[in-house]
């Protein structure tokens, strides 16, 4: 970023966030945007409720919305019919990602843990921001690559660990 446009940002008054925006700012591949960032996307972001042990979604649904963790936590399962979780999510943190990009059925289904509250956007919503706001846009695809870049070190490193253990 060049020094004016550091200055110019630094002068432009940021609204205030709402409770929901402010959840948003806080997902790790969020937090690189502006608050006037924040609040056009929260514009297409609809709140969800799940009661606990309701499916969120099963595996090889249609991938239609990308969700954010606002209160609750989230199981991951390897397939519908599973009860060990893969993963367990909570507040800030996301799901739905992956088939995002991949434009593929859901491989996995999601579990409300707890009573959840959700913040849903559409697959169709998510990339017209995008599109309508190429600086954001690009925000939003490296702190996504970044995310996953450090998502993928611990699984390697991790496995790495796992494999030195098994040589001794």
């Amino acid at each position: 970023m060049s020094w004016w446009n550091k200055i110019t940002e630094s002068l432009t008054i940021q609204p205030k966030l709402s409770e929901d925006e402010a959840i948003l700012k806080k997902v790790s591949f969020m937090r690189a945007l502006t608050n006037s960032q924040i609040v056009l996307f929260a514009r297409s972001v609809h709140v969800r409720n799940f009661t606990k042990g309701e499916f969120i979604f099963k595996e090889d649904y249609p991938h239609v919305v990308l969700y954010f963790i606002k209160k609750g936590e989230i199981e991951l399962l390897p397939h519908r019919n599973s009860t060990e979780p893969m993963m367990k999510l909570c507040k800030y943190q996301y799901v739905g990602i992956e088939e995002l990009f991949l434009n593929s059925k859901r491989w996995s289904s999601a579990v409300a843990r707890t009573d959840c509250e959700l913040l849903g956007i559409s697959k169709y919503d998510f990339k017209s921001f995008i599109k309508s706001d190429p600086r954001a846009g690009i925000k939003i695809l490296y702190g996504i690559c970044t995310s996953f870049s450090r998502y993928l070190k611990h699984c390697l490193l991790e496995n790495v660990q796992e494999q030195e253990d098994e040589t001794r």
